[in-house]
């Protein structure tokens, strides 16, 4: 019985102990505190700080230039509340709180830590990457304060890109820009870049990413355009058609090259259903011949496939010089004989309507 006595008396002397070991020391007479201290305040938002004393009838007041219009004080005898509405730079800064306590002065300080943290930008060039085919992509943050302990880094498929990023500043010189460029990047199907950016304020290290999903545009396909040449008699009927991938967005159309503005003629007949395009025409014209180009366009860009049409015709308006002619026996005498043929005719003179061997 008295071992377990002893006992429970030895367990209540630690519990004591530890007790008074764990417990806050009284506040001393006067002293002022300060809560939150050091605080951090994004630009364009509030801060509230708080100096209380321990002295019953200390009136903590602060001071440091405070602009009343944006600066709300509120105080009673024992604690002073310091409120700004909008943090701008220019309220980063030390503050002080002074209490009298007696005849005794007491004061405490106070850093505001003001800083710029805006959200990291992530673009590409073209905004829209096609498959296969190069492109740059921009890794942004403007507006940043303090630059000094701000840096910005570019990942992709778990890669860090640990390029410096390019500096330069804003209308207000206490804020700086930050750009990171990857240059001649390609891909297909889907992808994404990731922008991160991180600030040290006040030794904590608050960090932003945006991601950038990229899903690369494919340029048409042509399958086949039939036939890719036509060579055909004037006034003759002739057929050609182009093929491709069918797809929501994508256009077709024929263009004549180096004929700016050209318009498909009203006799030639387009027949058009999902992915091809054909034309019909009839009665072939001179003006018919030429190079062609199938022309395919959806969002990422144009392809083209060509064909040549050949209208083929015998000689046709032939004129000679002179039609009569006399001349002394002995003297020169100059003939010629002018047509139009495609493809070029052979010329054969013949007397006195011989017909020629």
């Amino acid at each position: 019985m008295e071992t377990t006595m002893r006992h429970w008396q030895a367990i209540s002397f630690a519990c004591l102990f530890l007790k008074l070991a764990t417990q806050a020391a009284p506040a001393l007479p006067g002293e002022v505190v300060i809560k939150p201290e050091n605080p951090a305040v994004q630009v364009g938002q509030p801060v509230s700080v708080t100096c209380t004393t321990t002295c019953p009838a200390g009136k903590p007041a602060w001071r440091k230039g405070i602009d009343a219009s944006r600066f709300l004080v509120r105080s009673t005898a024992q604690e002073s509340t310091m409120e700004i509405g909008i943090a701008e730079l220019e309220d980063e800064g030390d503050y002080t709180c002074l209490s009298r306590c007696g005849e005794a002065t007491k004061r405490k300080k106070t850093r505001v830590h003001v800083f710029a943290f805006p959200e990291p930008v992530v673009r590409t060039v073209p905004e829209n990457p096609i498959s296969g085919r190069l492109f740059d992509v921009f890794c942004s943050w403007r507006g940043v304060y303090p630059p000094e302990k701000a840096s910005l880094r570019l990942f992709h498929g778990g890669k860090a890109f640990g390029s410096e990023p390019e500096e330069s500043e804003q209308e207000d010189s206490r804020l700086s820009n930050y750009e990171l460029k990857v240059t001649n990047q390609t891909g297909a199907g889907s992808t994404e870049y990731r922008c991160e950016a991180d600030l040290t304020v006040n030794g904590q290290v608050l960090l932003k990413n945006t991601t950038l999903p990229i899903q690369f545009k494919d340029l048409p396909q042509i399958t086949s355009v039939s036939p890719d040449s036509i060579a055909a008699e004037l006034g003759r009927s002739a057929s050609f058609s182009c093929r491709a991938q069918p797809e929501p967005s994508l256009l077709i159309s024929w263009e004549k090259e180096g004929t700016e503005g050209w318009q498909l003629p009203q006799r030639w007949r387009q027949t058009r259903s999902p992915g091809r395009l054909q034309v019909d025409i009839q009665q072939l014209r001179v003006e018919d011949s030429g190079n062609y180009s199938c022309v395919l366009r959806n969002e990422a860009g144009q392809v083209r496939r060509g064909l040549s049409i050949d209208v083929l015709y015998g000689p046709r308006n032939a004129e000679s010089s002179p039609s009569s002619l006399s001349v002394r026996v002995g003297e020169p005498v100059t003939l010629s004989c002018s047509w139009d043929a495609h493809p070029p005719a052979i010329i054969t003179w013949t007397k006195d309507s011989a017909v020629p061997p």
